[in-house]
């Protein structure tokens, strides 16, 4: 299946991050993905885990609204330890190379969909719901 043409124009912006860099507590983890190979160098991913909690401790007090807000949107994926997404990007499909893994999340919707997009302009699809506790907890 063609990949959404929004998430296409993304690929861009994650290129930019890893060349330039960012700001602030994001630029502390586009250096760890960076260093991890975005998730493929197991042995440095402990340091990310451990960013990625603080981060995520860091937001709960702001409120499920809020936190609504900020996550609500399309994303490129930087970082993750999915084997599925792993594979992908060492070993493409089908004859396909790897391109970018990223997707949407409509907090108000509840739902999200992954995408991992390849070069020739095919992607995989997944889509899901998002369940959250009152605590800004995934259930």
């Amino acid at each position: 299946r063609s990949q959404n043409p929004v998430l296409r124009n993304r690929a861009g912006i994650f290129n930019g991050l890893f060349d330039f860099g960012a700001t602030s507590q994001s630029s502390k983890l586009v250096e760890l993905a960076r260093k991890s190979n975005r998730g493929r160098n197991a042995e440095r991913n402990e340091e990310m885990v451990k960013a990625v909690d603080e981060l995520r401790k860091s937001m709960k007090p702001l409120g499920l609204e809020k936190l609504k807000r900020m996550v609500n949107g399309s994303w490129v994926e930087m970082w993750t330890t999915e084997d599925a997404v792993l594979s992908f990007a060492k070993n493409g499909f089908l004859g396909s190379e790897f391109d970018f893994a990223g997707g949407s999340i409509d907090m108000y919707g509840d739902k999200f969909t992954n995408v991992v997009a390849f070069k020739d302009g095919k992607a995989v699809e997944a889509d899901g719901v998002i369940k959250i506790d009152d605590a800004n907890n995934r259930v």
